[in-house]
């Protein structure tokens, strides 16, 4: 290569760094521009408390959102005795949902221990279409999936494939929680 063609490639690099570094602060680089180009989904969050303390609400959530670029959370209730030590009601995701509905993907939850065969007990909920009903309402209010599903029961113990049943039936995605307490299994899954 010749002197001059050197010249030209030094000055052609050094003028694309000049304009790349001028642009470093154009809306086509800022981090806000990058930023509205990735959409995160928080897929797992969870609203109020675990343990006597300080509650996380849907509007420190939302700031948290905002803070690292999450567009969107999926709220989910745990309502089952062994999903935490105090429950993260339903209605709490609902009502995160209409205070940010841009925001906020409420879950449902329902605990397949309530439900019994039609006319065995009252004040519980009758079988698979009792589930329905109940998730339906869910849906109609604005729950889009069911989850964490996190109860004591195997993982496909009569009343969780019911309550599966009835998810299905409805649509609804469920999003489990599997360890050696909640709906366990067997090394290698052999019942999921």
């Amino acid at each position: 290569m010749s002197a001059r063609s050197h010249r030209r490639q030094f000055l052609f690099a050094s003028a694309a760094s000049g304009v790349a570094w001028a642009m470093r602060d154009a809306p086509l680089f800022s981090r806000e521009r990058i930023a509205r180009k990735i959409r995160y989904i928080d897929i797992h969050t969870h609203l109020g408390a675990f343990y006597f303390g300080r509650e996380l609400t849907a509007e420190l959530l939302v700031r948290f959102m905002d803070q690292h670029d999450v567009e969107k959370a999926c709220v989910l209730p745990l309502i089952s005795p062994e999903s935490a030590p105090i429950t993260q009601p339903v209605t709490t995701a609902i009502a995160a949902y209409k205070e940010f509905p841009e925001r906020i993907i409420p879950f449902a939850s329902l605990d397949p221990r309530a439900v019994t065969e039609p006319g065995k007990r009252t004040g519980h909920v009758g079988g698979v279409n009792g589930m329905i009903d109940i998730l339906k309402r869910y849906q109609d209010a604005g729950c889009r999936g069911l989850g964490e599903h996190k109860t004591g029961l195997w993982f496909d113990a009569p009343q969780q494939m019911a309550l599966y049943e009835a998810c299905d039936a409805v649509g609804l995605p469920i999003l489990f929680h599997l360890d050696d307490i909640r709906n366990p299994d067997t090394p290698g899954l052999p019942r999921v």
